[in-house]
């Protein structure tokens, strides 16, 4: 007698996929001065990312693949963004700014996944889904304005992590 055994849960399978993905980030800069603060960085994004994937299970296979193709282009983004930022000789952005807008990206490109699926019809979502998009669409416009402008400032931060907030609390699942 043979006991199969049962098919990997693919919700967990792909929360995994993420979970490398974002803590081999942050493996990049172990060794280095700023290794804590990235790896807090990279950790809250985890778990907004895993709360914004709850449903993943149910987005069709391209769709996640395209989406980790573009997780893991972000992420390499982002390892090069924290490499010049923190290079002395180098002009870079700040890496507070650095974190900030990349991680953020992210996230937004995570629940703008999970709100596809929602209006798609998979998945629950608890708010509406057309005024959530409004919030991410407006969210990743102000996070790319704050990104070119010299106006990067901490209340202008502070105001597009409201924004972010607010995604996060309309797309909650029940």
């Amino acid at each position: 007698m043979t006991i199969s055994s049962s098919p990997p849960d693919p919700r967990e399978h792909r929360l995994a996929e993420v979970t490398r993905a974002v803590r081999g980030a942050a493996e990049g800069s172990s060794g280095t001065r700023v290794a804590e603060h990235v790896r807090t960085a990279l950790d809250t994004l985890l778990t907004h990312l895993v709360r914004a994937h709850d449903r993943c299970q149910d987005v069709a296979d391209r769709d996640w693949a395209d989406y980790r193709t573009r997780l893991d282009i972000g992420l390499d983004d982002l390892r090069a963004e924290i490499a010049r930022s923190t290079d002395p000789g180098d002009e870079g952005a700040e890496l507070e700014k650095v974190l900030f807008v990349h991680c953020s990206r992210l996230e937004l490109d995570g629940w703008r996944l999970h709100l596809d699926a929602v209006t798609h019809g998979v998945g629950d979502g608890a708010g509406d889904p057309r005024n959530v998009e409004d919030l991410v669409t407006y969210a990743a416009r102000e996070l790319d304005t704050y990104s070119r402008d010299g106006g990067a400032t901490a209340e202008r931060a502070a105001d597009i992590d409201r924004i972010i907030e607010s995604v996060r609390a309309g797309s909650a699942t029940p």
